[in-house]
């Protein structure tokens, strides 16, 4: 999607086939330039509708963040991924949305102050040092999609968005290296100064090989990533489910209920950690409290309105358990939800047969009737 904008900052700089004046691009001139643009723009679009269309389908991953809170994310991103990509310590594998962001907090200010600061910076400059706004600008277009702009999922930002914007940094500091090269080769007087530059940048180029061989080590299995993203980000549920499910996967049952006890401490109304609790007491032969557990999972479908999802969770509890009189009253309570007036009256009468003291079948069949 991003690909016409750049091959346009490329055009300028470095390439100059278009004027660094944009009221000069509709010359005669320099139209061949935009012509050849068109297919790339064709398929650009294209892509962006795909990638809605893919986003509406998971609506429920969609957050829904005020304009101002956009904005906040957008900025600390562009901040974070230069800072990571630079110095890449403590990269978890994604850094959670957290509820109730505010927008106006430090580290959301200073990264903003921090962006605005740069590409004021950049802009004047731009006449002694076009390369530097000409990669700004380049990763900034690469990141806006990502950027949470059209926030999608659960991150604040991830580490992996970094890695395409991160192109233009690598080619400005490779650009500097050559530079310092020629000079000290070249300017005698400079040479001392410019190797010495160059030990720092060596050096630093290891410090980035020996962080990445220990992270290497930190993604070798989901087990080692989640438990190293606990670390990092404390907060966020989902590395903590995540952590549970894949101790589940190895059979360590109590690290798991542990785990996913924890997401749900963090976000009580997460479905799928009430889930994978349910899974992870069933493992373990707790099966009243995985029933407890699936139960609330859909009271928190229900209250998302999920009704369908709802209504066959209820079910498979009511094929399991046939003579549980709760499990037929939820049954009945969401198909009541969901329009099913007749079936959801079967099942609060199922109920209180089994129980006949069941008071909320009682309450839900009287409303139920009284619907009917």
């Amino acid at each position: 999607m991003t690909l016409p904008v750049l091959l346009v900052v490329l055009d300028v700089y470095p390439l100059r086939r278009l004027p660094p004046r944009w009221r000069e691009w509709t010359a005669p001139a320099v139209r061949s330039v935009w012509w050849e643009k068109i297919p790339y723009v064709v398929v650009g679009v294209a892509t962006g509708l795909i990638a809605r269309h893919a986003v509406s389908a998971y609506g429920d991953m969609v957050a829904d963040l005020p304009l101002e809170n956009r904005v906040a994310v957008a900025l600390y991103g562009l901040a974070f991924y230069v800072w990571k990509t630079l110095i890449p310590i403590l990269v978890a594998p994604m850094y959670q949305l957290r509820v109730g962001l505010d927008p106006y907090d430090g580290p959301m200010l200073a990264s903003a102050a921090l962006v605005i600061g740069l590409t004021g910076v950049l802009v004047w400059l731009r006449h002694r040092w076009p390369g530097g706004l000409a990669v700004w600008i380049a990763y900034v277009v690469l990141v806006a999609p990502v950027s949470g702009i059209i926030q999608s999922g659960p991150q604040l930002v991830a580490a992996r968005y970094s890695y395409l914007p991160g192109l233009g940094l690598a080619l400005l500091v490779g650009g500097g290296v050559c530079r310092l090269g020629r000079w000290a080769v070249e300017r005698p007087r400079s040479r001392r100064w410019a190797l010495a530059a160059l030990v720092v940048i060596a050096g630093g180029y290891a410090g980035l090989a020996i962080l990445s061989w220990q992270l290497v080590w930190v993604w070798r299995d989901s087990e080692t990533l989640w438990a190293y993203a606990v670390a990092v980000e404390p907060a966020s549920p989902l590395a903590h489910g995540n952590l549970g499910f894949a101790y589940l996967n190895r059979g360590r049952l109590a690290d798991a209920e542990r785990e996913t006890r924890a997401a749900l401490q963090l976000a009580p109304e997460w479905e799928q950690g009430q889930e994978n609790l349910a899974g992870v007491l069933a493992r373990q032969g707790r099966f009243v409290e995985a029933g407890e557990a699936r139960a609330q999972l859909g009271y928190l479908l229900l209250k998302h309105r999920k009704y369908d999802e709802a209504v066959a969770l209820f079910q498979k509890e009511v094929s399991v358990r046939p003579g549980d009189a709760a499990a037929h009253n939820n049954l009945g309570a969401a198909l009541f939800l969901r329009g099913d007036v007749g079936p959801a009256i079967e099942h609060f009468e199922e109920s209180l047969r089994i129980d006949p003291g069941h008071e909320k079948a009682r309450r839900n069949l009287e409303a139920a009737r009284r619907r009917r």
